[in-house]
């Protein structure tokens, strides 16, 4: 069953920007370049793309081809409609549960693939326990570009 969309978390970004094996992988699987609609990423993520790049002194070259990369998404803002209800349910539900995700960003990212529905490319295996009752997600191993969780 084809997915309805798709919400890419950072490391899928970078990875499609870098064309690393990740990013080959996630597109040979999901064709998300031949797709009509656009993948959608969090706004945080854009910052955390460029924060990736800065930290690792990208050149013009490298981060000509991140910014082509993110033009090439949906960015949605942090006010989308039930994406601000969705994090704080699953910021409570985590630390409730004893499983609060690692960093702050993801429940983010987390947000809004549940609000969206769509399905969630990820190299985090953060997003694990939120799957089924708050998302869907693949999750591909960063260094290989297998798929390691998901259908």
């Amino acid at each position: 069953m084809t997915p309805a969309g798709f919400v890419l978390d950072t490391g899928v970004v970078v990875a499609l920007a870098a064309k690393t094996a990740v990013g080959r992988a996630v597109d040979e699987r999901h064709g998300l370049r031949l797709r009509p609609d656009k993948p959608l990423i969090s706004i945080v993520s854009v910052g955390e793309c460029l924060a990736i790049a800065r930290r690792n002194k990208w050149g013009e070259k490298r981060l000509s081809t991140l910014h082509d990369q993110l033009a090439s998404l949906a960015v949605v803002e942090l006010g989308q409609t039930g994406v601000v209800d969705a994090y704080a349910s699953i910021w409570a539900t985590t630390r409730a549960a004893g499983t609060p995700m690692g960093q702050q960003n993801d429940v983010w990212v987390a947000a809004l693939a549940s609000v969206t529905g769509y399905l969630l490319l990820t190299t985090d295996a953060d997003f694990e326990p939120l799957e089924p009752d708050f998302l869907r997600h693949e999750r591909f191993d960063p260094d290989t570009g297998t798929l390691v969780h998901g259908q």
